[in-house]
């Protein structure tokens, strides 16, 4: 069996990484932009309004990430889940291949890939509100895809 709440907890390490990184990142920004030496040399010189410009977006990014980790942080995982929702593991098969594709439903790090027996690929973090999680949600095992030659083989 997957212990999903491993797999929670690497989407939150992976998370906290990158939050870490973009708030250096931010910090050196914002000092640069209030450096002394970022002082404009002329009309046409915005170094200085360019740097505060990133700061301020990196430090908006940094909000985003914080409040994922905390959402990620309190998820309920189900259990025996009946259909796609979040918090489940859902394998796509693909009848005219035979591949299998895995994705992880949650409501936060869409994109992130994780190493999971489910699939030769990598399981897959997409959030509900994904093309392909909208596309998923709510549907259960045994259930095709639009399209007609995926179907939905296990949900857990």
């Amino acid at each position: 069996m997957i212990d999903k709440q491993s797999l929670v907890d690497q989407v939150i390490a992976r998370l906290e990484a990158d939050l870490e990184k973009l708030t250096n990142a931010a910090k050196e920004a914002r000092d640069y932009a209030t450096d002394s030496e970022c002082k404009s040399e002329g009309k046409y010189d915005t170094r200085g309004l360019e740097a505060s410009y990133l700061a301020g977006a990196q430090a908006e990014k940094s909000e985003e990430l914080a409040e994922a980790i905390s959402v990620l942080s309190r998820i309920k995982l189900p259990e025996h889940p009946p259909h796609v929702a979040n918090g489940t593991l859902v394998v796509v098969s693909d009848v005219t291949s035979g591949e299998d594709d895995a994705y992880f439903i949650l409501p936060a790090g869409g994109g992130i890939e994780l190493e999971t027996e489910l699939s030769e690929h990598p399981t897959t973090v997409i959030t509900p509100q994904s093309p392909r999680g909208e596309e998923l949600v709510n549907h259960s095992p045994g259930d095709f895809l639009d399209g007609g030659d995926r179907f939905i083989s296990e949900v857990i």
